[in-house]
């Protein structure tokens, strides 16, 4: 069986190896399928760089399994080795390399849509599989489950689909098991959308988005709203409990079990990211900005070849950020700037990482080569200036279009007045009109130019 990876050369980099190395977190295996969704999400949102793709690739995958082994530490009825698992909608194994390491593999079962990542599954994870599909109804499990995860696939069902496949996967739950789904939330909903009354809202995703192995009609993004959600999982009797934003800093995350559940403390990682990395000779600096859903202060810390540099706290107010994350009331004072002296020994090659980090929880917000990440941030800032053009050119274009609808307005206007003005003109009363004028100018009453 011909199974076809990225090369390990460029997926293994220091920042990927330091990653692993700081979150004492290490995936069963390293390959990724060069079919793999996420991967492909991840190169096409990072310029096609491979190096940064990886890096945020894995990064997601680590930040899934944490919430997956502390939401079951928390409900803690098995060993994590006793518990069957099930990785729904799994893709190609961004979040499975490490569960395979937490849960016992041969009870680790991957179900999805594409064959392809069935294949590499079968190959490489070395779990259980079975197909899924896209119309809920055909869709069987082979048993029930203690833990079922269903990670960004609520976030792209119709809405004719989720409430279906949602009534599936709680069927497909044992007595005492955990259902996890993540949705994206009301707060994230993009502007000019609205939800309708049912609380649910789905849109179509651009050309340049969109997966092609996937069908049109199946396939969207998707958005609901606590009361949607709640209404469906009453409707199945369920227990739950809601964690809005706990996954990856932006998709809402429903526990939800066919028992009464405890209350939950579950701890929010840091949100960020870094804006620019440059360097000279002399001076690295990083600016960007994270904060916390919970308002404690993040640190940034600075690491280089996998050893402690420096670390600074955000000081620079950030109204862009506080706009996107206003129902939170986080902070306004959420940038921060890294200047520090470069020693002989860092070289273009080295490896840099960004973390932010709070209480017990820390993120990564960017990790690759110096030099790599020099290139990539100076793109990024070519594409916001060229964002910036085009907006500047969209307002443009709108300010001409309005004047000329009003030019077109006024010609209009004129053209009427000049159509009334010849229909007064050409009519009896006008005439008689004239005629008087020239009646009073012949008595020498009075002397009248120009008169038609």
């Amino acid at each position: 069986m011909n199974i076809r990876s990225v090369p390990l050369q460029l997926v293994r980099t220091c920042a990927v190896e330091t990653l692993f190395k700081l979150e004492n977190i290490y995936p069963a295996y390293l390959q990724v399928d060069v079919d793999d969704l996420m991967f492909r999400h991840f190169m096409l949102k990072n310029h096609s760089y491979i190096e940064l793709a990886s890096f945020f690739y894995f990064r997601s995958g680590i930040s899934l399994f944490k919430t997956v082994r502390r939401v079951w530490e928390l409900w803690g009825i098995k060993s994590p080795k006793e518990v069957l698992f099930l990785d729904f909608g799994a893709g190609s194994g961004r979040g499975t390399r490490f569960f395979i390491n937490y849960f016992t593999p041969e009870n680790v079962y991957v179900s999805e849509v594409l064959e392809s990542a069935l294949v590499f599954h079968r190959a490489i994870s070395k779990v259980n599989t079975f197909p899924s599909c896209f119309e809920p109804e055909r869709l069987k499990f082979p048993r029930k489950f203690d833990l079922i995860l269903a990670s960004s696939v609520f976030t792209h069902l119709t809405a004719r689909h989720f409430p279906k496949f949602l009534n599936k996967l709680f069927d497909a739950l044992s007595p005492g098991g955990l259902l996890l789904v993540s949705v994206h939330g009301k707060d994230t909903l993009l502007p000019g959308r609205e939800m309708d009354e049912e609380g649910i809202y789905c849109e179509r995703i651009p050309d340049e988005e969109f997966i092609d192995p996937l069908p049109e009609d199946c396939y969207v993004t998707t958005w609901v709203t606590e009361q949607y959600m709640e209404k469906l999982l009453r409707g199945l009797q369920a227990y739950y409990l809601y964690f809005p934003k706990l996954l990856w800093g932006i998709q809402d995350l429903y526990v939800i079990a066919k028992r009464e559940l405890n209350p939950m403390m579950l701890t929010y990682e840091p949100i960020g990211f870094v804006d620019k990395v440059t360097y000279t000779l002399d001076t690295l600096i990083v600016e960007g900005w994270s904060a916390t859903l919970d308002k404690s202060t993040p640190t940034i810390e600075l690491f280089v070849e996998g050893s402690f540099l420096a670390d600074t706290t955000p000081f620079i107010e950030r109204a862009d950020v506080q706009a996107v994350y206003k129902s939170y009331k986080i902070g306004s004072k959420t940038g921060f700037r890294l200047e520090i002296p470069i020693s002989y020994d860092i070289k273009p090659s080295s490896s840099v990482l960004i973390y932010s980090r709070s209480n017990a929880e820390k993120l990564a917000l960017l990790g690759g080569s110096l030099e790599g990440l020099g290139r990539f941030s100076y793109a990024k800032q070519l594409e916001v200036e060229n964002e910036k053009l085009k907006r500047r050119i969209g307002v443009k274009r709108a300010q001409l279009g309005a004047m000329w609808w009003r030019a077109r307005e006024r010609k209009l206007k004129i053209e009427h007045l000049e159509a009334r003005i010849a229909a007064m003109e050409s009519s009896f009363f006008w005439r008689l009109r004239n005629a008087w004028w020239r009646f009073r100018e012949f008595l020498g009453i009075g002397k009248v130019d120009n008169l038609p």
